[in-house]
């Protein structure tokens, strides 16, 4: 098993292969038998979220928010 693969496992990133093309890419994962291609098969660049929506970088993080728990009663009594 080794040798079969050994003699057949090719870097996809060692050849001319371009991983921004999404046909290229679906072609490419079909590809068994003499060759088997392995390595990133698609690749695309896409913003973060708060690159979209730069507001929400500015709030902190939900870890360091205080739980429901630590509103006051009477407060949450507004809501009933």
């Amino acid at each position: 098993t080794f040798q079969y693969f050994f003699q057949r496992v090719y870097k996809l990133e060692e050849t001319d292969y371009d991983p921004t093309n999404l046909k290229l890419a679906f072609e490419k994962s079909f590809e068994w038998g003499d060759k088997i291609p392995i390595g990133v098969f698609y690749e695309k660049e896409k913003s973060i979220f708060t690159d979209d929506h730069p507001l929400l970088s500015k709030i902190d993080s939900l870890k360091d928010h205080k739980p429901l728990s630590a509103i006051p009663d009477d407060l949450l009594n507004v809501f009933k």
